[in-house]
Parts: C-alpha cells; structure tokens; sequence
C-alpha cells in the first residue's frame, strides 16, 4: 500500500525539520517547498 503523501510550504527549517520527523514517524511520505511558488511546480 502506497503511503499517504503530505506537501509542506514553510521557510523555516527547524519548524520543517520537526514536522517531517513526525509525519515520518507516522507512515506519511513527505515532499517540502520553501514558498508558495515553488509548492506549486
């Protein structure tokens, strides 16, 4: 079963860092964007 996949736009990198480890931690595959712009490419 494929894992459920979560987009995260934030350009702080600690905040970032946290919420991967937890989203991970919780079976979700992770993809970040730095702004919005990026987040929709």
């Amino acid at each position: 079963m494929e894992k459920p996949k979560i987009l995260l736009i934030d350009d702080d990198p600690d905040v970032v860092e946290l919420i991967k480890i937890a989203l991970e931690a919780n079976g979700y595959q992770f993809y970040r964007a730095a702004n919005g712009t990026e987040g929709l490419k």
